[in-house]
């Protein structure tokens, strides 16, 4: 079959044709590789009116000592917090909009965790750009009308479509809303449904801190949330076992199990209102790690109060260490006085006690039912070419997490060398025989010359009291700034 356009051009110039259709080619495909890695990288302008969104959910590690905590703060903090970090990264990879903000993408957490505190599994659930175009989830553009969506699905599998400049990275193919159009380039014909999603898995990587690892995501429901569709929330803490009756400590945590009100194994914190301090507990048990050097306690439940980990924590090395008897943990829960035991007291405002160190603290996995949430790693192909060997590539994710391991597992070892160093030139520590010795956990303990059994120390007010005076106090002030800084209501005509 023959064109009609060339049918009176002569050898001379069909060659001349061909050999400027063979320049545009080369052209375009120089165009779609650079602009793929503009867009890889986060470069160039976006308008958010003409970007197709979807819901996801994003795992992700994080090493806690290096930040204040999970959750962005409402007032400047000594150290960075993982959401600030993680959401600038989303902003620089243009995958959220930075005038929308958080609230802007429906942003949700898991398991909020405090400065020290590490996470090997947390996972947050969001709004973000997509490349697709149609599909389950995927939310087009505001300005795009219901029909011409609906048109554009419906001839998607009919004929080929090109909705913007399409970016080649070996096999991935995606397109960047904002990269500009050449018309002197002959863009070749694209279908739709032969777009993949963005890697957000190695764009985020690329833009984020050793200490922040993103681990996988997963295409969710509109109605998903990382908080409140979870299933349960494992925690560990890792331990040494010196010094403690391991015995007593397993006894101890055996009485968790259950559902029980907590209101004594947590921070108080009358701003969040809470009366309903009942949370349940699936597991509580305390096993070696590797050679047993050091112990960890292993923590599920269906949710947790603030700070509740730690607190328990506290009371199982109080019991481990001879300090107080197993039946303090009887105590602690008999809220109602409902302990079939007389001998139990009912305890319905929290004694005073330290909680226990952060820095052993991992939320070590937030868990989700499969078919809800199916988790996707990138691809080696989806990063940004088959020659790509960058740090951040999926390929290298775990072979960078292992480098990290190793580094640790050097300065721990250098660490124990410069204890030998120092044994060289001081005796070992001798303790007043006066001295009460309280774990608190990582490495960290506390010496008093009088302890007080918990049961004997002061104790907090009660939690409606507590809630009360907020709402008499700083409640009201606050309620009453919000009502002046809100725009008067229209008056009626």
């Amino acid at each position: 079959m023959t064109h009609a356009k060339y049918d009176g051009f002569t050898r001379e110039q069909l060659i001349a044709r061909l050999h400027k259709l063979d320049m545009q080619a080369d052209n375009y495909a120089r165009t779609k590789k650079n602009a793929a890695i503009k867009a890889f990288n986060g470069s160039g302008d976006v308008d958010w009116s003409k970007c197709y969104r979807r819901k996801i959910a994003l795992k992700f590690c994080y090493d806690g000592w290096d930040y204040n905590g999970l959750a962005i703060q409402g007032e400047p903090t000594a150290l960075p917090t993982v959401e600030a970090v993680l959401q600038d990264a989303l902003y620089k990879k243009r995958l959220i909009d930075p005038d929308a903000g958080a609230a802007g993408c429906e942003w949700a957490r898991c398991g909020r965790t405090d400065k020290g505190v590490s996470a090997a599994g947390q996972v947050v659930s969001l709004y973000i750009r997509s490349n697709l175009r149609d599909g389950d989830g995927i939310v087009p553009p505001s300005n795009a009308t219901t029909s011409a969506v609906a048109s554009m699905s419906q001839s998607s599998a009919l004929a080929p479509t090109l909705d913007g400049p399409t970016h080649d990275l070996g096999d991935l193919a995606f397109v960047d809303e904002s990269a500009s159009e050449d018309d002197s380039v002959d863009p070749p014909v694209t279908n739709s449904l032969g777009r993949k999603e963005f890697p957000y898995v190695s764009m985020l990587n690329r833009v984020l801190p050793p200490s922040i690892r993103i681990l996988a995501w997963a295409p969710v429901s509109p109605t998903f949330s990382a908080r409140f569709s979870c299933r349960y929330r494992h925690y560990k803490y890792f331990f040494s076992p010196h010094g403690l009756d391991l015995s007593q400590m397993r006894e101890a945590a055996s009485l968790l199990l259950g559902e029980h009100d907590f209101r004594n194994f947590c921070k108080l914190d009358a701003a969040k209102q809470i009366s309903n301090f009942r949370r349940r507990i699936d597991r509580a048990e305390i096993s070696p790690v590797d050679a047993g050097e050091l112990w960890v306690f292993d923590l599920i439940g269906s949710a947790f109060l603030w700070h509740q980990v730690r607190h328990i924590m506290a009371v199982l090395f109080m019991v481990a260490s001879g300090a107080e008897p197993v039946s303090l943990v009887r105590a602690l829960l008999n809220v109602d006085g409902s302990d079939p035991d007389p001998s139990i007291p009912k305890l319905d405002r929290k004694p005073e006690y330290e909680m226990a160190d952060g820095l052993p603290l991992v939320l070590w996995d937030c868990s989700y039912d499969a078919a809800e949430v199916p988790w996707v790693a990138d691809a080696a192909e989806d990063a940004e070419g088959e020659d790509d060997v960058g740090e951040d590539s999926p390929g290298r994710l775990l072979e960078q997490m292992t480098s990290i391991h190793v580094r640790a597992l050097i300065q721990t070892t250098m660490h124990g060398h410069f204890l030998e160093a120092a044994k060289k030139y001081r005796a070992p520590f001798v303790k007043n025989p006066l001295a009460v010795e309280t774990l608190l956990g990582g490495g960290r303990k506390r010496y008093t010359t009088r302890y007080v059994p918990v049961l004997q120390r002061n104790r907090q007010e009660h939690v409606e009291i507590l809630n009360e005076k907020w709402r008499q106090g700083k409640g009201t002030r606050r309620a009453n700034r919000a009502e002046t800084a809100a725009p008067a209501d229209d008056a009626d005509e």
